[in-house]
């Protein structure tokens, strides 16, 4: 009898949502529920607001002019079950991310972005983690997100998709990787520095030990 791993179904569903249906489903994970009390017609008009600041606080165009692709992504992502959709007795709709589309998140990100982390060693083995990405300009959004969690995790940064890590951290990040839709932008490797001074005085500063 054959039998289906059915987080791995799911993860392999998101694959198919496009950029657009990615990004809402990466912007609702980080907790956001948006309501609308004009009802579901003026719900693609606030998710693509939001979507535009997001992609501002990254430096980068936006969704311009893309209501109807927001909407036609609502759709999808309502008809598949990865959001759900609440009517109050206003009429006022709300969506959130449903427990099929925190299902899609890998173990190592668990439920949402916002539990995103990358752990400290207890002693430094002297080599260096480096994380290159090369993501195209129609999955900004997921390069904005990649590039705010690294940043957040606390590497360095050497070049602008170019960041430097002192502990093992393959997993979390190709983890990270394949939930944005982006495992194929992404390397992972390690390596030796000969000038470290400048990387070793940023971690030390941090409270990393890397004696």
């Amino acid at each position: 009898m054959r039998t289906e791993n059915k987080g791995y179904r799911i993860i392999v569903n998101m694959h198919r949502l496009g950029p657009m249906g990615k990004s809402i489903i990466v912007l609702l994970s980080t907790g956001v529920v948006l309501t609308s009390p004009m009802g579901g017609v003026a719900l693609a008009r606030i998710l693509l607001k939001e979507l535009e600041k997001k992609s501002r606080e990254g430096n980068h165009p936006g969704y311009k002019n893309e209501e109807g692709r927001v909407r036609a992504s609502l759709y999808r992502l309502k008809r598949r079950g990865f959001i759900e959709e609440k009517v109050a007795q206003d009429g006022s709709v709300a969506i959130s991310l449903s427990e099929r589309g925190r299902m899609a998140f890998p173990l190592g990100i668990r439920t949402d972005l916002t539990s995103f982390r990358v752990s400290r060693g207890e002693k430094w083995d002297g080599v260096w983690r480096f994380v290159m990405f090369d993501v195209p300009e129609e999955n900004r959004f997921a390069r904005n997100v990649l590039r705010d969690k690294i940043k957040r995790a606390g590497f360095f940064q050497i070049q602008q998709s170019i960041w430097v890590y002192p502990y093992a951290c393959t997993k979390e990040i190709e983890d990270l990787a394949d939930f944005l839709g982006i495992p194929q932008c992404v390397l992972v490797f390690e390596g030796k520095v000969s000038r470290e001074e400048r990387l070793k005085e940023f971690f030390l500063k941090k409270g990393y030990r890397l004696d």
